[in-house]
């Protein structure tokens, strides 16, 4: 027996993370304060083992799920502004993705400072 699904939430707060692609989503304030967020354990979750990193994500999740924030998906089968919670498991899958962006960006742009360093020695 499957669970039933979860119940659709009609006003999202500034604590809340948008799951999705474009603008709206990317501009909203919960989701500016998930990418600080993010940011922060970035350094950690660098140079964690892959264990840790899993551990990394959740902790994130925790933090905003205390702060009152939900994870939140557009839910297009009912129409209209209708949204609905994605679980932590989806949540953790989320935070997870954000904090690998960017950081084989900067780990490229750290090897090309290094190799200009190397060329001007």
């Amino acid at each position: 027996m499957t669970p039933p699904p979860p119940p659709p939430i009609q006003e999202v707060s500034d604590d809340d993370v948008l799951c999705g692609r474009g603008g709206a989503t990317n501009n909203h304030v919960g989701n500016r304060r998930f990418r600080q967020l993010v940011t922060s354990h970035q350094p950690t979750y660098l140079v964690a083992r892959k264990r840790e990193k899993k551990v990394i994500a959740r902790e994130i999740v925790k933090i905003v799920r205390e702060r009152g924030g939900r994870f939140l998906k557009k839910n297009d089968q009912v129409g209209g502004s209708v949204w609905v919670d994605v679980g932590d498991d989806r949540a953790v899958e989320k935070t997870s993705q954000t904090l690998r962006e960017g950081l084989d960006v900067r780990a490229s742009k750290n090897l090309g400072n290094l190799d200009a360093a190397a060329a001007a020695a």
